[in-house]
């Protein structure tokens, strides 16, 4: 699920960026030296190419998005399947159907929360059907707080699956206390906390100690930091995103929650 319009996989290296994706392209029929460019562009060609200096940089994002984007029947994996909403109300209804449709997978479900929803939003209801007009002065807006749907999530809909929920802030003092406070309400399994000014950099998984079930206030919470080395390397040997080693984490993490429920008979 992503909004639309948005950051989304594979796409976004060249979405939202200074490197326009058409300057990547170049048209066999037309020339740079003018005196051809009158013969070449009436050309039945239909073939477009890419630029050869951007091949090795684009090559590797279209093979993993072409491996994971199609079907078996394709030579795919089939394992990409993008939802797109663009209201919060969409992203509400549409992660209440996703929980449904994955409830049979139980423990082996996970939930990656990633979005930034916001805290307050206009009801449709009170939504104005033409152009405010400036003439009546200032503007007084009413707003109502964004349902939170954590606690339905683990209590009622996916009560099994691993959840993930990200915790944002911009004071670093209150990042820990703040995510430990969401894990107490909600009772999921993890929060991946970060720092507006370092979440490329650093995150902090926030969890229960094993063995706590319960908060009882007296540290029964764990974090473990995961920090990015300044100029790392990925194993294709470009430059490593904090979220390939995010996802390998949660995935161990993951792992060790289906053998739990196993050994439990679950």
């Amino acid at each position: 699920m992503h909004r639309q319009h948005s950051l989304s996989p594979y796409t976004r290296h060249y979405s939202h960026t200074t490197n326009p994706f058409l300057d990547l392209l170049e048209d066999p029929s037309i020339s740079l030296d003018s005196e051809q460019t009158s013969q070449t562009a009436s050309s039945s060609s239909s073939s477009i190419r890419v630029n050869e200096a951007a091949v090795e940089g684009l090559r590797p994002v279209l093979q993993s998005y072409l491996s994971h984007a199609r079907s078996p029947e394709q030579g795919g994996q089939g394992t990409l399947l993008r939802l797109p909403f663009v209201t919060v109300n969409e992203y509400l209804f549409l992660l209440r159907e996703m929980s449904a449709a994955m409830g049979p997978l139980k423990r082996r479900g996970m939930y990656y929360l990633a979005a930034a929803v916001s805290d307050f939003f206009v009801p449709n209801q009170r939504t104005p059907q033409h152009k405010i007009q400036s003439s009546k002065g200032s503007l007084v807006i009413e707003m109502d707080q964004v349902p939170k749907v954590l606690r339905p999530m683990v209590q009622s809909w996916a009560p099994a699956a691993f959840i993930v929920s990200f915790k944002l802030e911009t004071d670093a003092d209150i990042l820990i206390p703040k995510a430990e406070g969401a894990l107490e309400r909600y009772g999921h399994q993890v929060v991946v906390a970060n720092d507006l000014a370092r979440r490329k950099e650093e995150v902090c998984f926030v969890s229960r100690k094993i063995g706590h079930g319960k908060v009882d206030g007296n540290g029964t919470y764990e974090a473990k930091w995961l920090r990015l080395a300044k100029g790392e390397k990925n194993e294709a040997g470009g430059v490593k995103e904090i979220e390939e080693d995010i996802v390998a984490e949660l995935l161990k993490r993951h792992q060790a929650w289906i053998e739990e429920g196993e050994s439990r008979g679950e």
